[in-house]
């Protein structure tokens, strides 16, 4: 009867085990390390043939936390207008930096000491540059690679990135870590996993526009935590990325 009744309950026990692990900051570190090496295998040309479009990654990255339910949807600490004043201050400050800063602001730069129009130091050119490769390598109109990145920009990128890397992974590392520790590690991550597309380009890859994009989704995961950590949820955050992918997107193309 001992015996049964151990067997039964090993696979709850296991499943307990496995969630409760990935809930700690080892585990939601290793997690994290182990998507980022597979969202780089998956941007490779060549290595997947759905290449640079990271299929597994943004499954699991939208899967894992809704399955662990790691993260607070609606906010729980701020409301109404101050809910209101706080998204859209987050908002005019993401657009200034990813918009201005490092769009507009690095092209006038580049404009001004002779280096424009050469995709290694321009981040809008650079990007403009894998839409067209991945169109040239499908036989897709440039028009339909465009859809197709403004889609995983605009429908994914603000739902499964939140979840993931505000929701879960920092919502982990800082029930060990302090909160500015956990804060850099979460963002880390998160810039380090925007700059694996550019992979697609291999070996032309490591660039100025590589780091910049890195920079800029560093930054972007900075001030999209601290919305989260004010409000209390994600869904304020989700619109404000949404928002600000719109403009990137808009100079992008």
């Amino acid at each position: 009867m001992n015996s049964s009744l151990n067997l039964v309950g090993s696979p709850a026990n296991s499943q307990f085990s496995l969630k409760q692990w990935m809930l700690s900051p080892a585990g939601a570190f290793t997690t994290a390390a182990v998507l980022t090496a597979m969202v780089l295998a998956e941007s490779i040309a060549g290595w997947t043939p759905w290449a640079p479009f990271a299929m597994g990654y943004g499954l699991l990255t939208l899967l894992i936390p809704i399955w662990l339910k790691a993260y607070t949807f609606r906010p729980t600490q701020v409301h109404g207008k101050a809910l209101w004043k706080l998204s859209g201050l987050i908002l005019v400050i993401a657009v200034a930096i990813d918009f201005g800063v490092f769009g507009l602001g690095v092209d006038w730069v580049l404009l001004h000491t002779g280096w424009s129009g050469d995709p290694f130091y321009s981040l809008t050119l650079a990007t403009n540059s894998l839409i067209d490769a991945v169109a040239l390598s499908r036989q897709w109109s440039i028009t339909k690679g465009q859809l197709v990145f403004a889609l995983c920009v605009l429908v994914w990128a603000p739902v499964a990135e939140e979840l993931f890397y505000r929701g879960y992974l920092y919502g982990a590392l800082k029930a060990k870590f302090s909160k500015p520790l956990a804060w850099f590690i979460a963002s880390t991550f998160f810039g380090v996993r925007h700059v694996t597309h550019f992979f697609y380009l291999w070996p032309g890859t490591i660039s100025v526009a590589g780091v910049l994009w890195c920079m800029a989704a560093f930054v972007f995961s900075i001030y999209s935590t601290y919305l989260y950590e004010r409000s209390g949820g994600l869904l304020p955050v989700m619109w404000v990325h949404f928002l600000t992918n719109i403009g990137g997107l808009a100079l992008a193309l």
